[in-house]
């Protein structure tokens, strides 16, 4: 088994788009489709989707798989949370694809109070943030974060690449992050999985 830090799976994401050569919203599509794939495996489409999104590549995956399973005939929910003022070109990209499929069922997070009521049976996808992250989650994000948690014992929930709030390289012990049940990881395992410590969060990987 390799482990790789965040900075070096960016290098290898690079070298992947320069030398394939593929696009970088080609790669989103590659990996999202995936994690598509995996859902639709395990859950069939009488399970409601809610996708939560950040404004990173991370959420453009959560876009693209949101979409994807739409065109497959699930009820899909997606919310995207409103952390930043800016958003990634890919997480832009994909957002405008999934607009012109399904504008009415994507909705914005500004603060908790936006949380959804969530059906019984529903499946979360949490494409917040990946491995990008370098310093904990605080503020109405870490609320969010909460409030997802604490649906854990009701609902399924699914990490992408890696569960939000958890830093890919360190221990994130008294942080807010995802209790994922199962998390779809790209490429390699995060050393953070390793950590006995932050065992609650990445569920089955």
């Amino acid at each position: 088994m390799k482990i790789f830090s965040a900075a070096q799976i960016r290098e290898a994401d690079a070298f992947t788009i320069a030398q394939e050569p593929v696009s970088s919203a080609d790669l989103m599509e590659r990996a999202a489709g995936k994690c598509a794939e995996w859902l639709e495996d395990h859950f069939s489409t009488a399970h409601p989707v809610y996708v939560f999104c950040g404004k990173g590549n991370n959420g453009g995956d959560g876009l693209v798989i949101a979409r994807l399973l739409l065109e497959h005939g699930y009820t899909v929910s997606t919310g995207i949370l409103q952390h930043s003022s800016k958003a990634s070109a890919g997480q832009q990209l994909k957002l405008q694809a999934l607009q012109a499929l399904e504008p009415s069922g994507i909705y914005h997070i500004g603060d908790v109070s936006d949380f959804p009521s969530l059906p019984d049976n529903a499946v979360i996808i949490d494409a917040i943030f990946g491995t990008g992250m370098s310093r904990p989650v605080d503020g109405w994000v870490a609320g969010i974060i909460h409030r997802i948690n604490d649906l854990r014992h009701k609902h399924i929930i699914v990490a992408i690449d890696m569960p939000s709030g958890l830093i890919a390289d360190q221990s994130s012990l008294h942080s807010a992050v995802i209790q994922a049940h199962y998390t779809l990881s790209f490429e390699f395992y995060k050393l953070a999985f390793l950590l006995p410590e932050n065992a609650p969060f990445a569920g089955e990987v």
